[in-house]
This record gives C-alpha cells, sequence and structure tokens, in this order.
C-alpha cells in the first residue's frame, strides 16, 4: 500500500476576531473540491513545503469536502469540537 498524497495549500487566510465570533475570508479559489484546515501553530509552517521549522506544527482542525462553484460565494462554518 503507498502513502498518501501531502495535500498542497492553494490559499491562506487569517483569523479575525470581531464581537464575539472568528471569521475568515480569502478569494479567487478556482472551482473544485478542496478541503480546508486550520492551525493554532502556523509561524512554525514553511512556505512551498510540507516542513516546519519546529516540532508540534499540526492542523488543529480540518474540514470537507468543501465544493467551490465558478463565480458564486461558497461558505464553510466550522463546528468547535471539544479537546
Amino acid at each position: 500500500m503507498g502513502s498518501l498524497p501531502i495535500p498542497t495549500p492553494v490559499a491562506v487566510a487569517n483569523v479575525n476576531a470581531t464581537d464575539n465570533a472568528m471569521g475568515y475570508e480569502f478569494g479567487f479559489v478556482g472551482a473544485g473540491q478542496y478541503s480546508l484546515g486550520y492551525s493554532c501553530t502556523a509561524a512554525a509552517d514553511l512556505p512551498d513545503s510540507h516542513q516546519t521549522d519546529q516540532d508540534g506544527f499540526t492542523l488543529y482542525q480540518s474540514g470537507g469536502p468543501i465544493t467551490v462553484s465558478a463565480e458564486q460565494t461558497t461558505a464553510f462554518d466550522w463546528v468547535a469540537t471539544p479537546q
């Protein structure tokens, strides 16, 4: 059995806090099917690589699949999961 391919990021966004809510937004993502993930340790991520400059970089939570259609707005709301 072969190893699974490493997902390649196509966009990144900062999380913004507004009035007791958190939000994110990014644009210009081509039509297709995607997964989303977020990390609380993104500062350890090295660009253009699946490597990090520190031990312990992990995705905190991921979700999907999310289908993006051309010239449409696609929304994905995270559901908090207890750790």
